[in-house]
């Protein structure tokens, strides 16, 4: 049997000695006392520490580790051979779907706080407004396809909105590029707000958003605004 003090364990499994004091003040590890007061551990304290820690790496926290190594303990080659393991990795999960799912409403609150916050400052802010007058076509959810899987050109779709301001910036860099390009490049225009369907299909959740079409398949997307220099940049590779 062998035998080893907190040092060695830590060094074996890990983690530190502290974690290994933690472990034992929350009852997950039982060690020996040898005659001089020591801690004295063996390889299955390994075995519980390396779980522990395996455990916490995917989001499973100390506290609901009991299933895992009680399942060690009685024998069983894996933690989670168990059908209490098996519960407690659905508990987690559910755990943390709500804390996705909380997320996602902080991320939402503070999108349309940050839209809002564009719309205040946008008379501040150094932008370029575009056209309203503006030579690119626009398409719909009805159209999508018919304007963009059969044309032989590249073809960038711009997802844009009336309320971001970065989408009207980059409108008439656009509008050059299309003027600049008129044999290889088609650019159209289709509105996020009106047309969820192709939002949602394109995954076009930021704006602005810019899907790049090949032979009806997307080859490239770009998202923000940006120079025109950098932007004739990314697209280089596209107009060949």
């Amino acid at each position: 049997m062998i035998s080893m003090k907190i040092g060695e364990l830590a060094r074996e499994a890990g983690v530190s000695t502290k974690a290994v004091r933690y472990y034992e003040s929350v009852g997950l590890l039982h060690a020996q006392r040898l005659q001089n007061g020591y801690r004295d551990y063996g390889i299955q304290d390994v075995r519980m520490v390396r779980e522990i820690r395996e455990l916490a790496a995917v989001g499973i926290r100390v506290e609901q580790a009991k299933p895992f190594l009680d399942c060690l303990v009685a024998g069983n080659k894996k933690g989670d051979d168990c059908p209490d393991a098996v519960t407690a990795y659905r508990k987690a999960i559910t755990e943390l779907d709500g804390r996705i799912a909380d997320l996602a409403g902080r991320r939402a609150a503070l999108t349309e706080l940050l839209n809002d916050a564009s719309l205040r400052a946008e008379p501040a802010c150094d932008l370029t407004i575009g056209n309203p007058m503006s030579t690119l076509k626009s398409i719909t959810d009805a159209t999508f396809a018919d304007e963009v899987f059969g044309s032989e050109r590249t073809v960038i779709v711009d997802f844009w909105a009336e309320w971001c301001p970065p989408c009207r910036a980059i409108e008439p860099i656009l509008e050059q590029l299309a003027a600049e390009h008129p044999d290889d490049l088609t650019i159209l225009k289709i509105n996020a707000d009106d047309n969820v369907d192709s939002v949602i299909e394109y995954q076009a959740l930021s704006l602005p958003t810019m899907k790049i079409f090949r032979g009806g398949q997307v080859v490239g997307t770009l998202v923000g605004a940006r120079p025109k220099a950098a932007l004739e940049a990314a697209l280089a590779p596209y107009l060949v």
